[in-house]
This record gives C-alpha cells, sequence and structure tokens, in this order.
C-alpha cells in the first residue's frame, strides 16, 4: 500500500498548543484485485506542550489523535475509529536530540495496541539534520510485536521549506505484516 500524497497541516493555536490534521491519498495494488485508491483515514490531534524548558533541554508533551476511517476504508464502507493517547518526552545536547513515546491506542471494533518508539537526531553542519527511529506497536499484553526502524535527513531547501527522506523495514514482527520496504520522501512547509 502507498499513500501519496499524504497532506499533513499542523497550526501553532497558541503557546505550547498545536492543531494537526492529517490525510491520505492510499493506493492498493493487489495482484489477485488490481490497483485500487481513494482518500485513507482522517487523523486529528492536538498537540500540548506540558513542559519546554530552554535551559535544560527537556520536554515533555501529548499528543491526542482521533483517527477516522482504517487502512481499507476506501475499499469499503467501514465504521472504524481509533483513538491515541500519547505522551512524548525528549531531552536535547546541542545538535543531538533523543525522543521517547508510549502510548495507547484504542481501536474501535479492533485490538487495543500499545505503541512505543525511540528517534535521535543529530545535525550535521547548518544545511543537515541526520533522523533514525525505531517505532513498536503490540496488541494488549504484548502478542505480536512489531517494529519498524528508519535512518532519515532533514535538508532546508529555503527559508520556509525543508526536504524529508527515510528509508527503513520491520526488522521483527509476524511475517506477513511485516514491512520489508517504508520509503519516505517529503517537503515541509513551515511559516
Amino acid at each position: 500500500m502507498y499513500e501519496t500524497p499524504l497532506v499533513d497541516v499542523n497550526y501553532g493555536l497558541r503557546t505550547g498548543v498545536q492543531l494537526k490534521l492529517e490525510l491520505p491519498w492510499r493506493i492498493l495494488d493487489e495482484p489477485l484485485i488490481g490497483s485500487r485508491s481513494g482518500v485513507g483515514s482522517l487523523n486529528m490531534g492536538v498537540k500540548w506542550r506540558l513542559h519546554e524548558g530552554a535551559q535544560d533541554g527537556l520536554a515533555i508533551s501529548t499528543y491526542p489523535a482521533l483517527a477516522i476511517g482504517d487502512a481499507d476504508s476506501f475499499l469499503r464502507k467501514v465504521n472504524a475509529a481509533e483513538l491515541f493517547l500519547p505522551i512524548q518526552v525528549s531531552r536535547s545536547w546541542g545538535s543531538f536530540g533523543l525522543n521517547a513515546e508510549g502510548g495507547y491506542r484504542l481501536v474501535k471494533g479492533g485490538s487495543d495496541e500499545i505503541v512505543f518508539g525511540l528517534a535521535a537526531s543529530r545535525g550535521a553542519g547548518t544545511k543537515l539534520e541526520l533522523l533514525s527511529e525505531c517505532q513498536g506497536t503490540t496488541a494488549n499484553g504484548f502478542k505480536g510485536l512489531t517494529l519498524l526502524c528508519q535512518l532519515g535527513a532533514r535538508r532546508p531547501l529555503g527559508p520556509h521549506l525543508n526536504f524529508l527522506g527515510a528509508i527503513g523495514a520491520a526488522p521483527i514482527g509476524p511475517p506477513e505484516d511485516r514491512t520489508t520496504l517504508h520509503l519516505y520522501l517529503g517537503i515541509q512547509s513551515h511559516w
């Protein structure tokens, strides 16, 4: 399955509060079924920065999000919804940053999940930031662990544009659900 384009809009409502809206165009290409495409699940969220210490480099936030629809919702009418309740903690030391996330995803009509991840970033001069991330999910009770790991980069294209790219795979997970190649390419606009 492909998500292209994926529109992700964030808006700083006020200091410490950010609104998010995400909507992908999904393309499914299966040998027996053929190609199908359509709008994927709508993801809406609010990020609250609970602590953002400029002096200690520590930041704590939460980013509750509601997703309506699922991966196959564009193929058939689906009454699906997910509520994600995470907590994020990040720490920076100069040009190096570390970000940990843990949360619980409530899935209507499905299995709830525990979600966790660890990401690192390192500035490589003024024109490049190197990124790495591993994110895992597991069903309630730690059954069916899946882990996706990626390496990526962010590079400024101008005063208000960045290029983002990442490549990765899932080294851990059930073979039928394991991602063999995850590729992300994007343009980030900020004003």
